[in-house]
């Protein structure tokens, strides 16, 4: 090692004053982790951000859940005979009476199905 010519710094021997030297290896390292470090800190912000904004919106429209359960009405089911005799109750009646021509064509169907699947089979 030499000393530079105004007495200053400690310099290898062979260098010249104000020449480049290349970075080493693990600086170029420290810098890309660093930059990714940030960029990785900058986009999770604006993720944050975006989420935020996101479940805000969806938000806005949610029901008061404090009044979801006020106005709840249990079904209520009453069976008829075929001559109109009532055959039973259950549960609190809250709407008018429907026959079965006003159901759906598959409604019986599926309850008869999951009742007995060959229903119809016994003749």
């Amino acid at each position: 090692m030499a000393r530079d010519q105004s007495g200053g710094r400690w310099r290898k021997a062979g260098a010249r004053r104000g020449s480049s030297v290349p970075p080493k290896k693990s600086k170029a390292l420290w810098r890309a982790i660093r930059l990714l470090a940030y960029w990785g800190l900058v986009i999770s912000v604006w993720a944050s951000v975006v989420l935020a904004g996101v479940m805000a919106y969806y938000a806005y429209d949610l029901p008061n859940p404090t009044a979801l359960g006020v106005d709840y009405r249990a079904p209520g089911v009453t069976l008829l005979a075929a001559d109109g005799a009532v055959l039973g109750t259950a549960g609190p009646v809250h709407a008018e009476p429907v026959t079965l021509d006003e159901l759906p064509v598959v409604l019986p169907r599926a309850v008869l199905a999951t009742e007995d699947r060959r229903f119809y089979l016994h003749g």
